[in-house]
């Protein structure tokens, strides 16, 4: 899987910046899965409000973001442009290590 980061309103010839990750993406699984809905509902709390509901239709709207996922990401290449800092069309590529987790 790849992922993008860059500031969409950026002019294509300019100095422009952005990120690009490569690796693998799985479904979360186990604490992985926890811990994701965990920072999402800190960051949406109505993403919690909704999916720990026990009134009408707020079940039901739970029932629906229940049926969403959540994934796990990890990187192995970085690629990164900053052409202010590295030059025009240069980019800078770099391995990502990982370490084992226990499970």
């Amino acid at each position: 899987m790849a992922i993008a980061i860059f500031r969409s309103a950026q002019t294509w010839g300019k100095q422009n910046r952005g990120i690009q990750l490569f690796g693998v993406c799985r479904p979360a699984s186990g604490q992985d899965a926890v811990r994701a809905e965990s920072a999402y509902g800190k960051r949406f709390p109505a993403y919690l409000r909704y999916v720990r509901s026990t009134r009408g239709e707020d079940r039901r709207m739970g029932a629906q973001l229940r049926s969403y996922r959540f994934y796990r990401f990890v990187p192995s290449t970085v690629k990164i442009l900053d052409e202010n800092e590295f030059g025009g069309g240069v980019f800078v590529v770099a391995s990502v290590r990982t370490r084992t987790r226990s499970r």
